[in-house]
C-alpha cells in the first residue's frame, strides 16, 4: 500500500502532464498564428479569445476523461491534481488579459466552472466507486461516467462557453 503523499504526488504528476498536453498545443497554435502573418491588434485579441474557448474546452474534456479514476483512485488526490492541472494555463492567462483579449471577470467565471468540474467529478467518481458491486463492475461503470460527462461537455459547450463570457 502507497502513502498518501505518493497519492497526492502521483495525482500532481498527471496533473500537471494534462495540464502541459492541453495548454501546449494551445500556445504553439496561439504562437504560430499571432506571429505568421503579423495581424492587427484587433485580430490578435480575437485569437486570444479563440484560443482560450479551445483551452476550456480541452481542459474540460480532461477533466471528465480523467477525473472520475484517471488522476488518482481516491478523490482528495483526484481533486488536487485536477486544480494543479487547471493552474497550468495561469501565464496563458495573464498573456491573454495583457494582450486585452480577455477580461478578468471573464477569467475568473471560466475558472470557476473548470475547479467546480475538478471538485464535482472525482466526488461522482467516488459515489460510483462506492456503489457499484465490485472491483470490475466499478471500472466499467466509471468508465460509463467518463464517457458521458466528456459527451455532455462537448455537447453544451457552446452553453457554458456562452455563460462564461469565451
Amino acid at each position: 500500500m502507497r502513502a498518501p503523499d505518493d497519492d497526492a504526488l502521483g495525482a500532481a504528476r498527471v496533473g500537471t502532464a494534462l495540464g502541459l498536453a492541453c495548454t501546449g498545443p494551445v500556445v504553439v497554435w496561439l504562437g504560430a498564428s499571432a506571429f505568421a502573418g503579423a495581424p492587427p491588434a484587433g485580430d490578435v485579441a480575437a485569437l486570444g479569445r479563440t484560443a482560450l474557448r479551445g483551452l476550456w474546452l480541452a481542459l474540460a474534456l480532461a477533466i471528465a476523461g480523467a477525473g472520475a479514476r484517471g488522476v488518482s483512485s481516491r478523490p482528495r488526490p483526484g481533486i488536487a491534481g485536477l486544480v494543479v492541472m487547471l493552474g497550468v494555463p495561469l501565464p496563458l492567462y495573464l498573456v491573454l488579459w495583457l494582450a486585452d483579449a480577455v477580461s478578468p471577470p471573464t477569467l475568473l467565471r471560466g475558472s470557476a466552472a473548470l475547479v467546480a468540474g475538478a471538485v464535482l467529478v472525482p466526488a461522482f467518481g467516488a459515489v460510483v466507486r462506492r456503489l457499484a458491486p465490485g472491483e470490475r463492475a466499478a471500472r466499467l461503470a466509471l468508465g460509463a461516467l467518463e464517457v458521458v460527462l466528456a459527451a455532455a461537455a462537448w455537447r453544451t459547450s457552446a452553453l457554458w462557453l456562452g455563460w462564461v463570457g469565451a
